[in-house]
């Protein structure tokens, strides 16, 4: 009997070596232990579970039909993968309250597992062996987002431009995927036809579910739009506020969720600080073989959002008042964290020529360390 359902779509051939990882499909007996922690629902074919753009959705396990998984592009929604009996749904986003990439419906009427966030945060705890199947999968599917450009921002751009690599080097390092396209390419030019655009407002960042326009957009305001930066409850009182993302701020992040203590770490740009441009770092214990900074900053990352750290990102700290407590920390937009604990662990800057034209050149011309070009 012909099978008719859609199939999946390739997101990457390095990552469908792994497809297995990527998409597991769970056992019976795995499927019961998931059962007591949510709950179980009858859907109708069509029936839109979540949408790009959306924080803290539901974790979905299929027991009869199929889920969709679709992303925005010029030409409407175009599906990229199905999840089928017995796999689940989800990616990095469902360990943080950052917006998610993509979309998913029923592509049948089926059944399903529906678990919100807290409730999928216990199974994670309970679990461990079904958590480290879910964690896999998850780190798979966004790099594979990555690598295919979905789910992606587009960046129209002229060649060395310093804006334009400054945006590209965000995103990339706090794991957006992102499409760069030069500005006299035909392509370029039909998705800016509805735009009032010019050389002199190069880079645009464009974002296509929203279509929406940014003309080179400060990192933050990017990240805004984007949904990367998490919302911080300016009443909430954390148990640890951690400034800096280094390797030294994100293992104090880990250690102190891990105990479960509520914390939140700070971050001007992305997470691994100057530790997370380099190369290989071969004097960090645990990996005598050596690993690049960007590889270990994102294990370090998902370990603190599993964990239930909240990442304030892109903000600079303005002033610290710790006359009281709970101390204030006070970020730039005029935005107050509450904690009862501060560790700072800033780092370096580099010092500067103070040269003509300096800041537009700082990465397209100027580098302060260029390890890997």
């Amino acid at each position: 009997m012909a099978d008719n359902k859609p199939k999946a779509t390739s997101i990457a051939d390095d990552l469908y070596s792994q497809e297995a990882l990527a998409f597991p499909t769970l056992t019976t007996e795995q499927i019961d232990q998931i059962k007591p922690f949510g709950q179980l629902q009858s859907l109708a074919q069509g029936e839109v579970l979540f949408e790009r753009g959306e924080r803290s959705v539901d974790f979905f396990v299929i027991l009869e039909g199929y889920v969709e998984i679709y992303e925005y592009t010029t030409q409407g929604t175009t599906t990229i993968t199905i999840h089928r009996e017995q796999q689940f749904t989800g990616e990095l986003d469902l360990f943080n309250n950052r917006k998610i990439l993509v979309g998913g419906r029923m592509g049948v009427g089926g059944q399903v597992i529906r678990l919100n966030r807290q409730q999928f945060r216990a199974l994670l705890a309970a679990e461990p062996i079904i958590g480290e199947i879910i964690t896999q999968a998850f780190i798979l599917r966004r790099r594979g987002l990555i690598v295919e450009k979905q789910g992606s921002v587009t960046l129209i751009t002229e060649q060395l431009r310093g804006n334009a690599l400054r945006i590209e080097r965000f995103l990339e390092r706090n794991g957006y995927p992102l499409e760069v396209l030069l500005y006299n390419e035909e392509r370029s030019q039909q998705l800016l036809q509805d735009f009032e655009v010019s050389l002199e407002d190069l880079p645009v960042a464009l974002i296509h579910d929203r279509k929406e326009l940014f003309k080179n957009p400060s990192n933050l305001d990017l990240a805004i739009a984007l949904g990367l930066v998490e919302e911080v409850d300016p009443t909430r009182v954390y148990d640890v506020a951690v400034i800096g993302a280094g390797p030294a701020g994100l293992s104090a992040t880990v250690y102190a969720t891990s105990e479960g203590l509520s914390t939140v770490l700070i971050e001007s740009e992305a997470p691994g600080g100057q530790a997370g441009t380099s190369s290989k770092i071969e004097n960090y214990l645990g990996f005598p073989l050596g690993i690049s900074g960007h590889s270990l900053a994102e294990r370090a990352q998902i370990q603190a959002h599993k964990f239930g750290a909240t990442i304030a990102l892109p903000y600079t700290v303005k002033a610290l008042h710790c006359d009281t407590r709970p101390y204030q920390i006070a970020l730039e937009g005029g935005k107050i964290i509450n904690a009862n604990h501060i560790i700072i662990t800033t780092g370096a800057s580099y010092r500067k020529l103070n040269l003509e034209n300096e800041a537009s050149l700082a990465g397209s011309g100027n580098y302060y360390a260029a390890t890997a070009m």
